[in-house]
Protein backbone atom coordinates (compact mmCIF):
# COMPACT_ATOMS: atom_id res chain seq x y z
CA UNK A 1 0.00 0.00 0.00
CA UNK A 2 1.68 3.49 -0.64
CA UNK A 3 0.11 6.86 -0.56
CA UNK A 4 -1.86 7.24 -3.39
CA UNK A 5 -1.19 11.12 -4.95
CA UNK A 6 1.07 13.45 -4.56
CA UNK A 7 -0.69 16.10 -2.02
CA UNK A 8 -1.03 13.44 0.45
CA UNK A 9 2.65 12.61 -0.33
CA UNK A 10 3.32 16.15 0.07
CA UNK A 11 1.59 16.34 3.41
CA UNK A 12 3.40 13.82 5.07
CA UNK A 13 6.85 14.95 3.75
CA UNK A 14 5.33 18.50 5.78
CA UNK A 15 4.47 16.43 8.93
CA UNK A 16 6.78 13.78 9.22
CA UNK A 17 10.15 16.01 10.86
CA UNK A 18 7.26 17.29 13.38
CA UNK A 19 5.29 14.29 14.66
CA UNK A 20 5.44 13.65 18.62
CA UNK A 21 6.50 9.80 17.60
CA UNK A 22 6.28 8.45 21.16
CA UNK A 23 2.63 9.47 21.81
CA UNK A 24 1.60 8.46 18.60
CA UNK A 25 3.04 5.24 18.84
CA UNK A 26 1.40 4.82 22.51
CA UNK A 27 -2.29 5.82 20.97
CA UNK A 28 -1.56 2.65 18.65
CA UNK A 29 -0.83 0.64 21.10
CA UNK A 30 2.56 0.17 19.98
CA UNK A 31 5.77 -0.82 22.56
CA UNK A 32 9.37 -1.13 21.77
CA UNK A 33 12.84 -0.36 22.26
CA UNK A 34 14.71 2.08 20.97
CA UNK A 35 17.88 0.94 18.96
CA UNK A 36 20.04 3.40 16.48
CA UNK A 37 17.08 5.12 16.35
CA UNK A 38 14.34 3.15 15.30
CA UNK A 39 11.63 1.61 17.55
CA UNK A 40 12.00 -2.14 17.50
CA UNK A 41 9.23 -4.52 18.29
CA UNK A 42 6.72 -7.18 17.14
CA UNK A 43 4.55 -6.47 13.93
CA UNK A 44 1.47 -5.22 14.94
CA UNK A 45 0.57 -5.80 11.32
CA UNK A 46 -3.32 -7.78 11.24
CA UNK A 47 -2.41 -9.49 8.17
CA UNK A 48 1.32 -9.90 8.63
CA UNK A 49 3.54 -13.12 7.02
CA UNK A 50 4.53 -14.47 10.30
CA UNK A 51 2.56 -17.68 10.02
CA UNK A 52 4.09 -18.47 14.11
CA UNK A 53 4.41 -14.78 15.14
CA UNK A 54 6.82 -12.57 15.67
CA UNK A 55 8.67 -14.14 18.23
CA UNK A 56 12.02 -12.23 17.53
CA UNK A 57 10.97 -8.38 16.49
CA UNK A 58 11.29 -7.62 12.98
CA UNK A 59 9.38 -4.34 13.13
CA UNK A 60 11.10 -0.92 13.54
CA UNK A 61 9.52 2.84 12.81
CA UNK A 62 12.38 5.52 11.82
CA UNK A 63 12.24 8.18 14.42
CA UNK A 64 15.78 9.80 14.05
CA UNK A 65 16.88 9.99 10.36
CA UNK A 66 16.40 12.55 8.45
CA UNK A 67 16.13 10.66 5.25
CA UNK A 68 13.99 7.84 6.64
CA UNK A 69 11.77 9.73 9.89
CA UNK A 70 8.05 8.43 9.37
CA UNK A 71 8.78 5.15 7.94
CA UNK A 72 8.45 1.38 9.04
CA UNK A 73 9.67 -1.46 7.80
CA UNK A 74 9.08 -5.32 8.79
CA UNK A 75 11.14 -8.24 7.52
CA UNK A 76 7.91 -10.44 6.46
CA UNK A 77 5.55 -7.44 5.21
CA UNK A 78 7.45 -4.83 3.87
CA UNK A 79 7.35 -1.06 4.72
CA UNK A 80 5.87 2.14 4.32
CA UNK A 81 4.88 5.74 5.78
CA UNK A 82 3.44 6.35 9.07
CA UNK A 83 0.27 7.33 7.39
CA UNK A 84 -0.21 3.91 5.60
CA UNK A 85 0.30 1.92 9.14
CA UNK A 86 -2.24 4.48 11.11
CA UNK A 87 -4.79 3.47 8.21
CA UNK A 88 -4.43 -0.25 8.90
CA UNK A 89 -4.28 0.03 12.07
CA UNK A 90 -7.00 2.25 12.56
CA UNK A 91 -9.05 0.94 9.64
CA UNK A 92 -9.07 5.02 8.33
CA UNK A 93 -8.76 6.13 4.89
CA UNK A 94 -5.27 7.53 4.03
CA UNK A 95 -6.94 11.07 4.46
CA UNK A 96 -8.28 9.83 7.62
CA UNK A 97 -4.85 8.68 8.83
CA UNK A 98 -3.20 11.54 7.67
CA UNK A 99 -5.44 13.85 9.83
CA UNK A 100 -5.11 11.44 12.89
CA UNK A 101 -1.58 11.91 13.00
CA UNK A 102 -1.62 15.61 12.42
CA UNK A 103 -3.18 15.85 15.76
CA UNK A 104 0.33 14.47 17.26
CA UNK A 105 2.42 17.56 15.76
CA UNK A 106 3.15 20.83 18.17
CA UNK A 107 0.72 22.93 16.09
CA UNK A 108 -2.33 20.74 17.32
CA UNK A 109 -4.45 21.92 19.81
CA UNK A 110 -4.82 18.15 21.43
CA UNK A 111 -1.07 18.04 21.37
CA UNK A 112 -0.74 21.57 23.01
CA UNK A 113 -3.16 20.49 25.74
CA UNK A 114 -1.21 17.18 26.77
CA UNK A 115 1.97 19.50 26.80
CA UNK A 116 0.06 21.98 28.78
CA UNK A 117 -0.77 19.23 31.58
CA UNK A 118 2.42 17.88 31.72
CA UNK A 119 3.96 21.34 32.42
CA UNK A 120 1.15 21.97 35.30
CA UNK A 121 2.75 18.65 36.68
CA UNK A 122 6.49 19.55 36.10
CA UNK A 123 5.95 23.25 37.95
CA UNK A 124 3.44 20.90 40.27
CA UNK A 125 6.70 19.05 41.02
CA UNK A 126 9.18 21.88 41.32
CA UNK A 127 6.97 23.62 43.91
CA UNK A 128 6.96 20.83 46.16
CA UNK A 129 10.19 20.13 46.37
CA UNK A 130 10.18 23.73 47.78
CA UNK A 131 7.58 23.79 49.86
CA UNK A 132 5.49 21.43 52.14
CA UNK A 133 1.60 21.27 51.20
CA UNK A 134 -0.03 22.35 54.44
CA UNK A 135 -2.90 19.85 55.71
CA UNK A 136 -5.75 20.49 58.09
CA UNK A 137 -4.90 18.23 61.38
CA UNK A 138 -7.65 16.41 63.64
CA UNK A 139 -7.41 14.49 66.80
CA UNK A 140 -8.67 10.95 66.19
CA UNK A 141 -10.11 10.50 69.72
CA UNK A 142 -12.58 13.47 67.59
CA UNK A 143 -13.83 10.65 65.73
CA UNK A 144 -14.58 8.25 69.60
CA UNK A 145 -18.17 8.89 69.35
CA UNK A 146 -19.13 7.86 66.29
CA UNK A 147 -17.54 4.46 66.09
CA UNK A 148 -20.85 2.28 65.03
CA UNK A 149 -21.47 -0.15 62.78
CA UNK A 150 -24.34 0.80 61.00
CA UNK A 151 -26.07 -1.48 58.81
CA UNK A 152 -26.12 0.39 55.73
CA UNK A 153 -22.30 -0.42 55.95
CA UNK A 154 -23.37 -4.31 55.93
CA UNK A 155 -25.52 -4.13 53.61
CA UNK A 156 -23.15 -1.94 51.06
CA UNK A 157 -20.53 -5.07 51.48
CA UNK A 158 -18.51 -3.56 53.71
CA UNK A 159 -16.74 -6.46 56.92
CA UNK A 160 -17.02 -5.63 59.85
CA UNK A 161 -12.47 -5.97 59.85
CA UNK A 162 -12.62 -3.48 57.25
CA UNK A 163 -14.57 -0.67 59.05
CA UNK A 164 -12.82 -1.17 62.19
CA UNK A 165 -10.07 -0.73 60.40
CA UNK A 166 -10.97 2.37 58.50
CA UNK A 167 -12.88 3.15 61.72
CA UNK A 168 -15.92 4.20 59.39
CA UNK A 169 -18.64 5.38 61.82
CA UNK A 170 -21.87 6.42 62.18
CA UNK A 171 -23.29 10.03 63.28
CA UNK A 172 -26.91 9.39 64.76
CA UNK A 173 -27.58 13.35 64.91
CA UNK A 174 -27.29 13.90 61.38
CA UNK A 175 -27.76 10.45 60.34
CA UNK A 176 -24.84 10.37 58.08
CA UNK A 177 -21.99 7.77 57.89
CA UNK A 178 -18.47 9.29 58.62
CA UNK A 179 -15.30 7.81 56.59
CA UNK A 180 -11.97 9.36 58.26
CA UNK A 181 -9.07 10.32 55.79
CA UNK A 182 -5.33 10.12 56.77
CA UNK A 183 -2.84 11.28 55.20
CA UNK A 184 1.38 10.54 56.41
CA UNK A 185 -0.42 9.21 59.67
CA UNK A 186 -2.67 12.51 60.25
CA UNK A 187 -6.36 12.58 60.56
CA UNK A 188 -6.45 15.46 57.68
CA UNK A 189 -10.67 15.50 57.99
CA UNK A 190 -13.46 13.28 56.90
CA UNK A 191 -16.46 12.74 54.58
CA UNK A 192 -19.88 12.34 55.46
CA UNK A 193 -22.28 10.37 53.74
CA UNK A 194 -25.73 11.46 54.23
CA UNK A 195 -28.52 8.45 54.79
CA UNK A 196 -31.56 10.93 54.48
CA UNK A 197 -33.25 9.90 50.62
CA UNK A 198 -33.36 13.58 49.91
CA UNK A 199 -29.80 14.95 51.11
CA UNK A 200 -28.59 17.69 48.87
CA UNK A 201 -25.71 17.21 48.57
CA UNK A 202 -25.23 13.31 49.93
CA UNK A 203 -21.85 13.94 50.69
CA UNK A 204 -20.22 16.95 53.12
CA UNK A 205 -16.43 17.06 54.08
CA UNK A 206 -14.70 18.96 56.61
CA UNK A 207 -13.33 22.16 56.04
CA UNK A 208 -10.14 22.75 53.59
CA UNK A 209 -10.50 19.23 52.99
CA UNK A 210 -7.69 18.21 50.80
CA UNK A 211 -9.63 16.28 47.81
CA UNK A 212 -7.32 17.21 45.51
CA UNK A 213 -3.95 16.46 46.49
CA UNK A 214 -4.75 13.07 48.85
CA UNK A 215 -6.04 9.62 47.81
CA UNK A 216 -7.77 7.74 50.28
CA UNK A 217 -5.89 4.57 51.57
CA UNK A 218 -2.71 5.68 49.96
CA UNK A 219 -1.14 5.32 53.37
CA UNK A 220 -1.96 1.79 53.35
CA UNK A 221 -1.27 0.36 50.13
CA UNK A 222 2.43 -1.82 49.68
CA UNK A 223 3.99 -2.95 46.39
CA UNK A 224 3.99 -2.24 42.82
CA UNK A 225 0.79 -1.89 42.00
CA UNK A 226 -2.22 0.04 42.91
CA UNK A 227 -6.01 -0.14 42.10
CA UNK A 228 -7.66 3.87 41.44
CA UNK A 229 -11.41 3.80 41.95
CA UNK A 230 -13.93 6.70 42.67
CA UNK A 231 -14.96 6.69 46.12
CA UNK A 232 -13.66 5.97 49.97
CA UNK A 233 -16.85 3.53 50.61
CA UNK A 234 -15.72 1.45 47.22
CA UNK A 235 -12.26 1.54 48.44
CA UNK A 236 -13.56 0.32 51.85
CA UNK A 237 -15.68 -2.70 49.95
CA UNK A 238 -12.72 -3.75 47.73
CA UNK A 239 -9.89 -3.72 50.69
CA UNK A 240 -12.60 -5.96 52.81
CA UNK A 241 -13.02 -8.34 49.81
CA UNK A 242 -8.83 -8.73 50.13
CA UNK A 243 -7.78 -6.08 47.32
CA UNK A 244 -6.10 -3.80 50.03
CA UNK A 245 -3.99 -2.37 47.09
CA UNK A 246 -6.59 0.50 46.39
CA UNK A 247 -6.80 4.08 46.87
CA UNK A 248 -10.45 6.58 46.04
CA UNK A 249 -10.06 9.94 44.85
CA UNK A 250 -12.98 11.24 46.44
CA UNK A 251 -14.64 11.52 42.56
CA UNK A 252 -14.34 10.91 38.63
CA UNK A 253 -11.17 12.38 38.47
CA UNK A 254 -7.99 12.35 39.03
CA UNK A 255 -6.11 15.83 39.93
CA UNK A 256 -2.47 16.58 39.13
CA UNK A 257 -1.33 16.72 42.44
CA UNK A 258 -3.49 13.07 42.61
CA UNK A 259 -1.23 11.84 39.44
CA UNK A 260 2.07 12.50 40.99
CA UNK A 261 1.11 10.91 44.31
CA UNK A 262 0.80 7.93 42.08
CA UNK A 263 3.46 7.99 40.05
CA UNK A 264 5.38 5.50 42.93
CA UNK A 265 3.65 2.81 41.80
CA UNK A 266 5.43 1.00 38.19
CA UNK A 267 1.63 -0.34 37.64
CA UNK A 268 -1.64 1.41 38.00
CA UNK A 269 -5.20 0.44 37.30
CA UNK A 270 -8.53 2.69 36.72
CA UNK A 271 -11.87 1.23 37.80
CA UNK A 272 -13.91 4.30 37.50
CA UNK A 273 -17.59 3.39 37.51
CA UNK A 274 -20.28 2.80 34.76
CA UNK A 275 -21.32 6.08 33.37
CA UNK A 276 -20.44 9.80 31.95
CA UNK A 277 -18.25 11.08 34.21
CA UNK A 278 -16.31 7.40 34.66
CA UNK A 279 -15.37 7.55 31.19
CA UNK A 280 -14.08 10.83 30.99
CA UNK A 281 -12.08 10.14 33.98
CA UNK A 282 -10.67 7.49 32.66
CA UNK A 283 -9.96 9.06 29.28
CA UNK A 284 -8.40 12.24 31.13
CA UNK A 285 -6.06 10.09 33.61
CA UNK A 286 -4.97 7.55 30.43
CA UNK A 287 -4.06 10.90 28.61
CA UNK A 288 -2.16 12.40 30.90
CA UNK A 289 -0.75 9.28 33.10
CA UNK A 290 0.27 6.65 30.22
CA UNK A 291 3.66 8.71 29.61
CA UNK A 292 4.96 7.50 33.35
CA UNK A 293 3.36 4.37 34.40
CA UNK A 294 2.44 1.32 33.23
CA UNK A 295 -1.09 2.14 33.19
CA UNK A 296 -4.22 -0.52 32.74
CA UNK A 297 -7.96 -0.10 32.77
CA UNK A 298 -10.16 -2.52 33.72
CA UNK A 299 -13.57 -2.69 32.50
CA UNK A 300 -16.56 -0.54 34.02
CA UNK A 301 -18.93 -2.65 36.25
CA UNK A 302 -21.61 -4.15 33.90
CA UNK A 303 -24.32 -2.73 35.79
CA UNK A 304 -26.07 1.19 35.10
CA UNK A 305 -23.36 3.54 36.42
CA UNK A 306 -22.18 0.45 38.46
CA UNK A 307 -19.70 0.67 40.74
CA UNK A 308 -17.00 -1.87 41.55
CA UNK A 309 -17.98 -2.43 44.87
CA UNK A 310 -21.66 -3.36 43.46
CA UNK A 311 -21.01 -6.79 42.15
CA UNK A 312 -20.04 -10.09 44.43
CA UNK A 313 -16.60 -10.55 45.58
CA UNK A 314 -16.65 -13.71 42.94
CA UNK A 315 -17.28 -11.71 40.23
CA UNK A 316 -13.80 -9.16 41.07
CA UNK A 317 -10.92 -11.10 40.00
CA UNK A 318 -12.70 -11.82 36.31
CA UNK A 319 -12.99 -7.72 35.69
CA UNK A 320 -9.01 -7.64 37.16
CA UNK A 321 -8.00 -10.24 34.13
CA UNK A 322 -9.82 -8.81 31.49
CA UNK A 323 -8.08 -5.31 32.18
CA UNK A 324 -6.34 -3.62 29.38
CA UNK A 325 -3.26 -1.45 28.05
CA UNK A 326 -4.92 2.30 28.38
CA UNK A 327 -3.59 2.93 25.00
CA UNK A 328 -5.38 -0.14 23.79
CA UNK A 329 -8.41 1.34 25.62
CA UNK A 330 -8.16 4.87 24.05
CA UNK A 331 -8.03 2.88 20.38
CA UNK A 332 -10.98 1.04 21.34
CA UNK A 333 -12.52 4.75 22.82
CA UNK A 334 -12.20 6.22 19.51
CA UNK A 335 -12.85 3.53 16.76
Amino acid sequence: MKLQNSSLLDSFEELRYELDYDTLLQELGIEGNLYRGEIWCSCPLPDGNHSKGDRNPSFSINITDEKKIGLYNCFACGGGTIIELVQVLKNLSQEEALAWAKKFSPESSEYLEQKRFQNIIKAFLEKEENKQTEMPKYHSNELTPYRFIHPWMIKQGMTEEAIKFFQIGYNAETNSIFFPHYWKGVLVGWQERSLEPDAKPKYKSTPNFPKRNTLFNLDNVRGDSVIVVESPKTAVVLWGRGYQNVVATFGASVTPEQAVALWRFPKVYLWFDNDKAGRNAIRTTTKYMRDVVDLWVIPPVELDKGDPADIPAEEIPGYIERAIPSAIWSLNERT
